[in-house]
């Protein structure tokens, strides 16, 4: 199971990761958190081949 949050900025989306916590959320489940600034596809493509 995976979930995908978008968020406008690293603020709200450490809020929202905090209230998932708060939650007692990872008392039920391992969980693994990753975090990436979105990129339109010609940056993506620019990143690959640097």
């Amino acid at each position: 199971m995976f979930a995908v949050w978008r968020a406008p900025d690293r603020e709200s989306l450490d809020a929202l990761m905090a209230s998932i916590s708060a939650s007692g959320w990872h008392s039920y489940f391992e969980t693994v958190n990753a975090v990436v600034a979105v990129l339109d596809l010609t940056a993506h493509l620019g990143q690959l081949d640097a």
